[in-house]
């Protein structure tokens, strides 16, 4: 059989290997404004009461995940009780990861059957129909699976082209993502490495990004729009992201996408940490949405750099500060700080908000809490999703929910 020699279009331009396939893959599109389809003409939905829980004990973890990190080396899942975590004073000596050999890495459960195989992981079983993304060492497609005819994402890094702190930081976000089960967070399906490439196949979420979703809107929401829709799933995926010691490190809305009916998941962990397993001690993130305690720390050039001073670590409230980042932008219409976070000694940055006449008592101070200065003084996640704010919202749709249900309304109770 005749073969011809091609790049695959979604191998990343830095150190592209060549491929033996029987004709070239479509081009695909460079149009990363069209990274989504847009959102689907599903009405917005009623804010359901057994959308949040409140009161009691969180939800359960479960001690052993169905979905294993393939670079555990045997190391015991962090503990899932902790409510909020922060960082671990004590913690064993930092190691960058290792490469994974050759062939498939990861498969999820969860992953359609006929993706399945005992035979070798190729980028040409997946045809590219769009580009997603492209950076100067990893690309990002839409793509569909030549062997189960499922839509997926296709995420492909060139190993040569990171420096030894991005491939460790690579390395991280498979570890990460690929134990994350929740209906919240957009999961991984397989991650295989073919030659010099690691790839990582994710589900394809149709219903667009939340940034697009708000523009459609024109620039803002109502706040029962915002809570409903963005806060209270944002919320649920965090809380259980914290009780697993991961932090997000990366809330924006471009970073939130939307199934057809609305439904809320959390995408991107390429810059997320598990601290149970190592300090957060990286300036990261998106401006924007950046805690002034990650602006302060140094960039860095090797995987260890500042892993063993603790006093430079922060925790899981810089995706709280994100939140309420967040919150205004979808409220107001734009970031409360455009430039990046406030310097850390010029006082209380919120003293300069401004809050339209139409912003509600709770939605203010919900919005304040998270913006604290100081880590500590930042209601976790979980107080978070008892707060007035949320709360009154179920409350306002109790009545109307319960009576549709054909049931007594219980005010701050799922039913």
């Amino acid at each position: 059989m005749d073969t011809t020699a091609t790049t695959h279009p979604c191998t990343p331009d830095c150190g592209a290997a060549t491929y033996a396939t029987k004709a070239p893959s479509p081009p695909c599109s460079t149009d990363a404004s069209s990274s989504f389809s847009t959102p689907c003409n599903t009405p917005l939905p009623m804010l359901q009461l057994a959308s949040l829980s409140f009161g009691g004990a969180p939800a359960p973890v479960r001690a052993s995940s169905p979905c294993p990190s393939p670079l555990s080396h045997g190391a015991e899942r962090p503990s899932s009780r902790r409510p909020q975590v922060e960082a671990q004073p004590m913690l064993p000596r930092f190691v960058p990861l290792e490469l994974p050999a050759e062939g498939l890495i990861f498969l999820s459960p969860m992953a359609h059957q006929d993706m399945a195989r005992n035979s070798s992981w190729s980028l040409h079983d997946y045809n590219v129909t769009r580009k997603l993304y492209a950076g100067y060492a990893s690309t990002v497609c839409k793509a569909t699976c030549l062997r189960s005819g499922q839509d997926v994402v296709v995420k492909a890094y060139a190993l040569s082209g990171l420096s030894d702190f991005l491939r460790h930081q690579v390395l991280r976000e498979l570890r990460i993502h690929s134990r994350l089960c929740n209906p919240g967070v957009v999961q991984m399906l397989a991650a295989f490495r073919e030659g010099d490439t690691l790839v990582m196949v994710l589900e394809y979420v149709r219903g667009g990004s939340l940034d697009r979703a708000r523009r459609k809107l024109g620039g803002r929401m109502t706040e029962q729009q915002a809570l409903e829709l963005v806060m209270a799933p944002l919320l649920r995926t965090l809380h259980y992201l914290h009780t697993q010691t991961i932090v997000h490190r990366d809330i924006k809305p471009e970073n939130l996408l939307f199934t057809p009916d609305w439904k809320l998941k959390v995408c991107d962990y390429g810059v997320s940490i598990c601290l149970g397993e190592e300090r957060a001690v990286t300036r990261t993130g998106s401006r924007d949405y950046m805690a002034p305690e990650v602006n302060v720390c140094p960039l860095k050039r090797t995987p260890a750099d500042n892993k063993e001073n603790p006093q430079m670590a922060y925790g899981a409230a810089v995706d709280v500060w994100s939140v309420g980042a967040l919150a205004y932008e979808l409220l107001v219409g734009f970031t409360p700080f455009p430039g990046g976070p406030p310097a850390t000694r010029k006082g209380d940055p919120t003293k300069s908000l401004v809050f339209p006449s139409s912003f509600s008592n709770d939605a203010r101070n919900f919005v304040l809490s998270c913006l604290e200065q100081a880590p500590g003084d930042r209601p976790t996640v979980q107080q978070l999703l008892r707060h007035p704010w949320v709360a009154s919202g179920l409350q306002r749709q109790a009545a109307p929910v319960a009576a549709a249900a054909g049931a007594p309304a219980v005010a701050g109770q799922a039913p």
